[in-house]
């Protein structure tokens, strides 16, 4: 019903379009993707019924999808490797013997949540990488307590009934919201190993967590999932922020557009560009414009946004050039600072808990000492390396890095997560592992949450079609692969730790003829992939480190243009990012003439 409403609603909106007068909007928002961000600004924005707002979605409406609503088919079916992914592909990786990697991304109504493992439960990193973005920033209102509230908004929280308290599942309730629009609440069943693999890390020494949202995050929890048990069904961004509003007559949604570049109203004023409308391609080709009277949000994405920059002529002019775009706005930081998150996957044989950790439980004092203290010394190599020739960058990434070690060095940064699933989960076929598809096996995944390495994404032609140049430069930063390969040393203890051992039947991969770290990091070389949560291409820093926003997401060098996805990160966050960005970005209040940022418009 849900999706069958949203179709003919898009459909009506794409013919009125199709007309020869120029549509005209106050607000036009690219991208109505990953984690509601979009439909979150659009949605709230719409509260004030003087205000108009169109949001543009390349995607389809997936609400209809089995494998989008039914808890049980996540990853199956057109989610992930199918028509509802982005599915971009990388430059070879040197540090991953060359192989290019495809880098997941939803694209549909509603974004990575339609297609995300529903995993809710690390919606917010740990408190000191927020108030690391307030301190690059020197803005406060970045900082965890600040946020809180913000994050407590987006969310109405269910408690667990009886049978989920019994397996372990237990809230935070002063740190969750209950009176938000997005649902979230608790799996109905759960594997018994799960129980296992949090006995097994609470004996390691991790704390047994609550729900992990006060901003202590180092610990080994149930995890709250992304569905409404009102009825058993995923509620993901459309489901949250459209839907309930779809009749607004001044809130408009438009589905399989994509949006190929701004329209500018006014460049004659140097770094005071003015958009006045945007460009987008229906899906016959047919190219339309559509006027804008305020402001043009920009969120595609840590892929999409710095591309339609790039296209509209916002960024660096040697790039456009070398693509067959006329400069605009030169700011050369639009598609640096990449941030790329690397996952790799342990397997046992046996007949979904998470845990995150902290450098001490990866680390040895004696190991890690000289890591961090070569990191330091090496902090200008690097940011050299990762700048493109860039010297705002290089001086950004000098800051990040800066940072991101005084969070080490207090053993406050939050390098690895691993997740324990029953079942196979790797690359190998049925017929090729032991005992083929008769064997049960348990699969544990190592997610690099907080990378010092840094890439880039650029357009190469001028055309709208074809792909950016995407370089995450994976492990490029020796600190990244050695943390890596100790999160998956730190999986393979879990398993042979009791109770947990109980049901190891023998380790099928990496195997165990890999014992040292280098033969871990060799294996892991031939089979990371990478993860959902790319973020920093349209960096939120003042201007000479690098920025490509201010603190209220504003596009340097524009007068009314905003980027508010995760292109914006300053630093990577040790959380699963498609939920972070609705609770970040869906702070927008009732919509009010004369400000416009993070605490309202």
């Amino acid at each position: 019903m849900r999706g069958s409403l949203l179709v003919s609603f898009a459909s009506s909106c794409v013919v009125a379009a199709a007309t020869t007068t120029t549509p005209t909007y106050d607000y036009v928002v690219v991208g109505g993707g990953t984690a509601g961000k979009s439909l979150t600004v659009g949605s709230r924005l719409s509260e004030d019924p003087r205000i108009s707002v169109l949001v543009l979605e390349a995607g389809q409406n997936a609400e209809d999808f089995q494998e989008v609503v039914v808890p049980g088919l996540i990853l199956t079916g057109q989610s992930v490797g199918g028509i509802l992914d982005w599915k971009y592909q990388t430059v070879p990786q040197p540090k991953f013997n060359g192989r290019q990697i495809t880098l997941s991304a939803g694209k549909a109504l509603g974004g990575s949540s339609v297609t995300s493992a529903l995993i809710f439960v690390r919606t917010r990193a740990q408190k000191e990488q927020y108030d690391a973005w307030g301190s690059l920033n020197n803005d406060p209102s970045w900082g965890f307590s600040a946020l809180l509230p913000f994050f407590k908004k987006s969310e109405h929280v269910f408690q667990p009934d009886a049978y989920q308290r019994e397996f372990g599942a237990k809230l935070d309730l002063p740190f969750r919201g209950t009176k938000g629009a997005a649902a979230v609440g608790y799996g109905n069943f759960e594997y018994a190993q799960s129980a296992l693999w949090r006995s097994a890390a609470e004996k390691l020494g991790l704390p047994a967590g609550t729900d992990e949202t006060d901003g202590e995050t180092r610990a080994v929890s149930v995890s709250t999932a992304s569905i409404d048990p009102r009825n058993n069904t995923r509620c993901d961004a459309t489901c949250a922020y459209y839907t309930p509003v779809s009749r607004r007559p001044n809130f408009t949604v438009m589905t399989n557009v994509t949006v190929t570049r701004i329209l500018w109203k006014s460049t004659k004023v140097p770094g005071d560009a003015v958009a006045g409308g945007v460009e987008y391609v229906d899906q016959s080709g047919v190219v339309h414009n559509i006027s804008v009277t305020r402001e043009v949000i920009v969120a595609a994405g840590a892929i999409g946004s710095p591309k339609i920059l790039e296209l509209s002529g916002v960024g660096n002019p040697a790039i456009l050039k070398s693509a067959g775009v006329k400069p605009v706005v030169t700011l050369p930081a639009v598609g640096e600072n990449l941030s790329g998150i690397p996952f790799a996957r342990l397997l046992s044989r046996a007949p979904c808990s998470l845990t995150l950790t902290a450098p001490s439980d990866l680390f040895s004092h004696e190991a890690l000492a000289p890591l961090l203290k070569a990191a330091r010394a090496n902090i200008s190599h690097y940011a050299s390396e990762f700048s493109n020739g860039i010297s705002a960058v290089a001086r950004g990434i000098v800051a990040q890095h800066t940072a991101a070690l005084s969070l080490w060095e207090r053993n406050a940064e939050r390098p690895v997560e691993m997740f324990f699933q029953p079942g196979y989960l790797g690359p190998t076929p049925a017929a090729q592992r032991p005992g083929g598809a008769n064997t049960n096996f348990s699969s544990i995944t190592t997610l690099f949450y907080t990378p010092l390495s840094r890439g880039r994404v650029h357009i190469s032609s001028s055309d709208p079609s074809v792909p950016p140049t995407l370089d995450p430069a994976y492990w490029s930063h020796p600190l990244d692969s050695a943390a890596h390969v100790k999160g998956v040393q730190f999986a393979r203890k879990m398993l042979k730790t009791a109770p947990l051992s109980s049901i190891n039947g023998g380790e099928f991969e990496p195997g165990e003829d890999k014992q040292s770290d280098e033969d871990v990091e060799a294996w892991m070389r031939t089979i990371i992939q990478s993860d959902f949560h790319a973020a920093g291409t349209a960096v939120m820093l003042p201007r000479e480190l690098g920025g490509v926003v201010d603190t209220k997401l504003k596009v340097y060098g524009t007068r009314n243009v905003r980027v508010v996805d995760a292109s914006i990160f300053p630093l990577p966050l040790s959380a699963h990012t498609v939920r972070n960005a609705v609770s970040m970005f869906g702070t927008y209040s009732n919509a009010r003439p004369g400000r416009f940022g993070l605490r309202g418009y």
